[in-house]
């Protein structure tokens, strides 16, 4: 196992309990506290040293495409990061007028195309993953399903974001559990050398 599946692997349920965490803030089955607000990106952090690991989980016999999916999941990721610490950290200290303000300007603007950005990453990567069948497909389905509701929150039902959180956060503790899984068994190609080597 590489050091960057390992990192990816615990990352992933990491990830999960931070979604999971919100899923229950924006549901009002937890309070909604200054902590809660600032442990909420965290789950993009660890959401990315996720995608490493699985990128890392592909590259030792890497399908067509792997590289521009994989930037397109890493960089719609990323925008979705500084998404979550202005909705989180910046807009609960404005006024309610300010932050309306803010939202049909430059800056509701900009987190517009943060959504599309996560969107095309999560269906690029996601499509991918199912390509390759390296990992197993219901984790990969959960992935794209919850993380592309949660991409299209402004036009679906309030009701849709919480669950959806919820359905990403079971993706990602999977993938993260089949990365630490597979990733102690040999590869093709490991194993291929070996028996050369034999």
């Amino acid at each position: 196992m590489t050091p960057l599946i390992r990192l990816g692997g615990w990352a992933g349920p990491l990830c999960a309990l931070v979604l999971l965490l919100n899923a229950g803030r924006r549901a009002g089955i937890l309070p909604d506290t200054h902590l809660g607000h600032a442990v909420a990106p965290l789950g993009q952090v660890f959401g990315l040293l996720l995608i490493l690991g699985l990128y890392a989980r592909h590259a030792d016999h890497p399908p067509r495409l792997l590289v521009p999916a994989f930037v397109a999941g890493l960089t719609g990721l990323t925008a979705v990061l500084g998404v979550e610490y202005i909705l989180n950290l910046v807009y609960p200290e404005l006024p309610t007028a300010q932050v309306a303000v803010l939202q049909a300007g430059f800056t509701g603007a900009a987190l517009k195309v943060s959504s599309i950005l996560f969107l095309v990453g999560i269906l690029a990567f996601g499509t991918l993953m199912l390509s390759a069948g390296r990992l197993p497909r219901l984790p990969v389905v959960l992935y794209v399903v919850g993380f592309t509701c949660v991409a299209l929150r402004v036009i679906l039902p309030t009701w849709v974001l919480p669950l959806a959180v919820a359905i990403g956060a079971v993706a990602v503790l999977w993938l993260g559990v089949e990365l630490l899984r597979k990733g102690a068994t040999p590869s093709a190609v490991q194993r291929s050398l070996k028996s050369k080597v034999d």
